[in-house]
């Protein structure tokens, strides 16, 4: 499902101000398909990730650590 988001006082011929992607995935396509996302996004805009707890988000936040070291080791930049 997506959605354009409205802006208030803005003209109706203008583009809004951002997009909502709402996508429901089994959990064992979960993160490789938030990697493919990240990747499009990475040059456009920001990212907004919604979780169930802060559990879940440290986990999310480790595995996004590793996934961005090759081999065990940081990434250059």
């Amino acid at each position: 499902m997506v959605g354009l988001g409205p802006h208030p006082g803005r003209p109706p011929h203008e583009a809004p101000a951002w997009v909502q992607v709402i996508e429901l995935r089994p959990v064992a396509d979960r993160f490789l398909r938030l990697l493919e996302i990240l990747g499009q996004w990475y040059e456009k805009g920001k990212v907004l990730i919604f979780v169930k707890g802060q559990g879940e988000c440290d986990d999310l936040f480790r595995d996004l650590l590793k996934a961005r070291r090759p081999h065990g080791r940081a990434a250059p930049h």
